[in-house]
């Protein structure tokens, strides 16, 4: 990535860039090496998007990491970086306004699950839907299945004693996760961090091997989420939507683990 990168920064002279993926990050720290003494040279920040610490973000030209937790916050100081804030991961500023939105903690009549396998649509939809045939009860099922086109059109063609919606690419994720009762989905950083802001108890689908693991770890011992060892497992957990004082410490759980502002927080910072 480094010569599209060396690109960027001759077209656009930048005095800042922040990356939230490693790759980008590492090709920034190499020119930084590279050029020294540039009239060019530029503030890199690092903002750390999974709620655990990889050796792959941790580069001397880096001025500044932004990190979810003051856990990732020691580790990275362990590691001879000092200028770390734990900011929590950015979402939508949208999801600030559950800040001061009391918790529903009187759930819905028919109990509204969400599911969802992050932008690209991942995780295994249709053996989650049909897991929850099983069960002697009715729910309201919204199923996200972001850009991957396929898998929606497949899905649609599902038939289901539940109420059942499928969407595409959806850009209200906070309105739709404000009426759920519960979240079912992968173990993705940024759905995770969306779910806590919104209070959402998560039900975690097995994740990919890596960050995705500890994220779910995090989610687990915060209180927030259950860990699945497969898509079998849902028809026998779902019933916690009926165990209102279950539900209602999980919802209280995801809402301590939730930074909506973070975006904002690292923003003011840099300008700092």
């Amino acid at each position: 990535m480094y010569l599209p990168f060396a690109k960027l920064v001759n077209e656009f002279k930048p005095e800042v860039i922040i990356c939230t993926h490693p790759f980008p990050e590492a090709a920034a720290a190499l020119w930084k090496f590279l050029h020294p003494n540039s009239d060019r040279r530029f503030t890199l920040a690092a903002v750390l998007t999974d709620y655990s610490i990889h050796e792959i973000w941790i580069y001397d030209g880096v001025d500044v990491y932004f990190v979810a937790t003051e856990q990732m916050r020691r580790e990275l100081q362990e590691h001879g970086q000092e200028n770390v804030h734990a900011t929590g991961i950015p979402i939508r500023q949208a999801f600030q306004a559950f800040r001061s939105t009391p918790l529903n903690t009187e759930g819905n009549p028919l109990p509204n699950v969400l599911i969802m396998g992050g932008g690209l649509g991942l995780g295994a939809f249709e053996e989650t839907i049909r897991a929850l045939e099983d069960i002697d009860f009715k729910l309201k099922l919204t199923v996200i299945t972001g850009r991957n086109e396929h898998l929606q059109n497949k899905l649609k063609g599902l038939t289901s004693k539940h109420e059942l919606t499928i969407l595409g690419f959806v850009d209200n994720i906070c309105e739709l996760m404000q009426k759920a009762d519960i979240l079912i989905s992968k173990p993705g950083a940024l759905t995770l961090s969306e779910a806590f802001a919104a209070g959402l108890p998560i039900l975690l689908l097995p994740p990919i091997p890596g960050p995705e693991a500890l994220n779910a770890e995090y989610a687990v011992k915060g209180g927030a989420a259950l860990s699945l060892n497969s898509s079998k497992e849902i028809a026998a957990t779902i019933g916690i939507v009926n165990d209102s004082v279950r539900l209602k410490s999980m919802k209280e759980s995801s809402r301590k683990l939730a930074k909506p502002a973070a975006a904002v927080e690292i923003v003011k910072n840099i300008e700092r």
